[in-house]
């Protein structure tokens, strides 16, 4: 990337990504914890925090996220 070039960042978006994991995960009945378990990556406190938007997943934590709820990764971004 360029120097200077700065991409802009949306502060909303950990909480839009979180909103997206948060119905996901309850449309499968599953717990943080029960999420956290089947990513095999992240616990339940880390979804909890995802959900809540007060920190934004890794892209590493968004592909395990992603798959412990078999969709794309594309599904968890508004």
């Amino acid at each position: 990337m360029p120097r200077g070039l700065r991409i802009p960042r949306d502060p909303r978006l950990p909480g839009k990504i979180g909103h997206e994991i948060r119905e996901l995960r309850c449309r499968q009945c599953l717990t943080q914890d029960q999420l956290g378990e089947k990513t095999g990556f992240v616990g339940g406190p880390a979804i909890a925090a995802y959900e809540q938007g007060r920190t934004c997943p890794s892209v590493e934590a968004l592909i395990a996220i992603a798959g412990a709820l078999g969709v794309g990764v594309a599904d968890l971004l508004p």
